[in-house]
């Protein structure tokens, strides 16, 4: 069953102009992590595409009440994985 406040054409202005500024953000944090990273932009995507499936995973357990299976949860632990070796690994 959808969720009822996610209406999307109740808040589309909002939306939209809320893309703006994180687009901006998105922009300046991969600007600064490939800075920290000696100029190299592939640890600053694997970090993003890390932590993009480790939220993605968590909000679809909170919202939706998803739960965990096996495949999941492996899944998380390399995601966690690769950023520990982007981050620790020198």
């Amino acid at each position: 069953a959808p969720v009822k406040w996610l209406s999307w054409n109740k808040y589309y202005w909002l939306l939209v102009l809320t893309g703006i500024p994180l687009s901006m953000l998105f922009m300046f944090a991969t600007k600064h992590m490939v800075a920290a990273f000696g100029g190299q932009l592939w640890p600053s995507r694997l970090i993003g595409f890390s932590v993009g499936a480790i939220v993605f995973t968590w909000l679809s357990w909170l919202l939706f009440k998803e739960p965990l299976t096996i495949k999941t949860i492996i899944s998380l632990i390399l995601a966690i994985g690769i950023v520990a070796i982007q981050i620790f690994w020198k």
